[in-house]
């Protein structure tokens, strides 16, 4: 192999990318394509002949390559110091890791960089980057060909008007990633790549590490890579807002080891919080706690969305604030169709109260021809005809 390399770098050393070969020759909209396709690093050399503008492999003010031939064995020559012996055969093959590339770092990606085995790096931004935001894919988790600069303004790790220092995470691939607005810059979704990057262990994020600019409730979208092993987790179905978002995915069964999307709300303070064995994670319990967060609005949890059977009963967890939505479906008084909101239901009824939620129990049983509507504890029930509509009880579960 190491042959072959001097060999590569014989054939290479004398070659000077012209102003010609250093644009898309196959065309911007092909290049566009393959470069999606991750073609820019896994066909680095002929992508150099081909597409060297889109995958950013000209240097700026010079028409030379700007990649590694081959990683392991520039990474070698850096490590023995030996670029600047060798320079006049490596400045063509070698050129990112012995550090001679000067493309602007307000474009530079994750994919050019050489972390020299390590899991992170130190990179710093410029000042004015967020005008060139082109290159963004992702939220919080961000696609290899990425750009860094645009990806730590998006992710509020530095402001475009300063710049700034950054650590860069490795990651493996996701299956997908999102795309939103945020810092005035918007990021595009993608589907499965390869590899991604972040400026912080998403494994161990915690809901209450994020700004939320004092919203008591919120929902956002969130990212976990492969392999968070990481248990710190308190609750199941709620939990407490400083246990890990990605455990807590998991033994919600929002997503597998292998990692994924999902959103997160945002939630008041618990009373107590259940502690169980779901998908190979253990949960603690634990009593009050100031915040927590879920994986869907609970408020608006159906009681025929519960796996039940007449007579059978379950236990629920309501979170506090049900009765400030701006939409209450709830039908009867006692019992309630099976369509009304849980936690509505529980309020109106009066075992939780809003300030607080709590734990309640249902139970599906037989119910009338009609359901009359009323109000009581401050929330109106409606009237509603039918007798098939999946009746339900609600009665407070005292722990």
């Amino acid at each position: 192999m190491l042959i072959c390399f001097f060999t590569l770098v014989a054939v290479l050393s004398g070659y000077s990318v012209s102003q010609e070969v250093c644009a898309d020759q196959l065309g911007a909209v092909q290049c566009r394509l393959l470069s999606l396709q991750d073609a820019c690093r896994i066909r680095r050399t002929e992508m150099l002949l081909s597409c060297a503008k889109t995958c950013d492999l000209c240097a700026t003010g010079r028409s030379l390559p700007c990649f590694d031939i081959s990683a392991a064995s520039c990474s070698s020559y850096v490590v023995l110091g030996l670029c600047e012996q060798f320079k006049d055969s490596l400045e063509n093959t070698c050129r990112l890791s012995c550090g001679w590339c000067t493309v602007d770092p307000c474009v530079k990606r994750l994919d050019k960089m050489n972390f020299h085995g390590n899991d992170s790096i130190q990179f710093e931004c410029p000042k004015g980057c967020l005008a060139k935001k082109e290159n963004l894919w992702g939220s919080g988790i961000y696609t290899e060909h990425s750009s860094i600069c645009a990806a730590a303004i998006h992710d509020g790790r530095i402001k475009d008007a300063a710049g700034g220092s950054v650590t860069v995470y490795k990651l493996v691939g996701m299956m997908s990633y999102i795309g939103i607005l945020r810092n005035k810059i918007r990021s595009k979704p993608f589907k499965n790549f390869e590899r991604s990057f972040a400026f912080e262990d998403m494994c161990v994020k915690q809901v209450d590490q994020i700004n939320f600019h004092h919203k008591n409730s919120f929902q956002f979208p969130f990212a976990c890579p492969k392999g968070c092993s990481a248990n710190r987790l308190w609750g199941s179905g709620i939990y407490t807002d400083d246990s890990y978002i990605c455990a807590a995915a998991i033994h919600d069964g929002r997503i597998k080891n292998a990692g994924g999307t999902f959103t997160v709300y945002k939630l008041g303070g618990m009373k107590s919080y259940l502690g169980t064995l779901r998908n190979g994670i253990t949960s603690t319990k634990y009593n009050k706690f100031s915040g927590s967060f879920a994986f869907e609005d609970w408020c608006k949890k159906q009681a025929d969305q519960l796996t039940l059977w007449k007579g059978t009963s379950a236990h629920f967890l309501c979170p506090p604030g049900c009765g400030n939505k701006e939409e209450i479906n709830l039908w009867g008084s006692y019992p309630y169709t099976g369509d009304s909101y849980i936690c509505a239901a529980a309020l109106h009824h009066g075992v939780i109260t809003d300030e607080t939620g709590g734990p309640v129990i249902v139970t599906k049983t037989w119910g009338p021809k009609s359901y009359k509507g009323s109000k009581k504890n401050g929330i109106t029930s409606k009237t509603r005809d039918g007798s098939c509509l999946k009746p339900f009880r609600v009665e407070q579960n005292i722990q």
